[in-house]
Formats: structure tokens, C-alpha cells, sequence
């Protein structure tokens, strides 16, 4: 119950930062916390592909924001959301992994009926 309100006190907080009162102004803001902490969310409750997803979305987001601020002058990537990119990859590749290695152990069960 404490994490739910530390998260909407947070949420509050991020809006309060914004305070132009136009919400396609202030989304983003409001918006990309929000998404990285679904990630790290579903990341806790041990749920990798999906939390990497989240993650790499949340990535293409910052990039996109950037190009909209920056303009013609965007020539970086964005350096702070590389972590987060390179997480995001990592817990996708873990997942396809830890699939494979489920699949293997189901078949080899299933070869095997005599447990020998």
C-alpha cells in the first residue's frame, strides 16, 4: 500500500514541475517517468521480456523527444537512456534464453518417461 501512494506522490510531484497547465505540453513529463517506472516495476515481479520492451520503448521515447526539441540541431544519442537501452536488450535476450532452456527441459522430459 505504501509503494501505490509513494508512486502517486510521485506522480504528483513530476506534474507539479510542469505547471503550463496544456497536457500534450506536459506529457512527456509526466509520461516518461511513468513508463521507466513500469519497466523497473515489471522488472521487480520477475517479468524480463516484458519489462525490457517497456524499457527500449521508453528509450525510442526520450530519442523521439529530443529530435522534437532539438530540431535540425539533434546530432547525439540521448547518453542518459543508453543504460536503460542496453538493460532493456539484455533482459530480452535473458528471456528468449530462459525460454529456450524451458522448451529443452519439457522435450527432454518428454523423451525420457521412464526418468532414467
Amino acid at each position: 500500500m505504501l509503494g501505490y501512494l509513494t508512486f502517486i506522490y510521485l506522480a504528483v510531484f513530476i506534474y507539479e514541475l510542469f505547471p503550463s497547465g496544456n497536457l500534450a505540453q506536459d506529457l512527456p513529463g509526466i509520461g516518461l517517468p511513468l513508463l521507466f517506472g513500469l519497466g523497473y516495476y515489471l522488472l521487480w515481479k520477475r517479468l524480463e521480456g516484458l519489462a525490457g520492451i517497456i524499457l527500449i520503448l521508453w528509450y525510442a521515447a526520450i530519442w523521439l523527444i529530443e529530435i522534437m526539441i532539438v530540431g535540425n540541431n539533434f546530432e547525439d544519442i540521448p547518453a542518459p537512456g543508453i543504460l536503460a537501452l542496453f538493460l532493456g536488450i539484455l533482459l530480452i535476450i535473458y528471456r528468449l534464453g530462459a525460454r529456450k532452456r524451458q522448451r529443452e527441459n519439457i522435450s527432454s522430459d518428454e523423451s525420457d518417461p521412464g526418468g532414467e
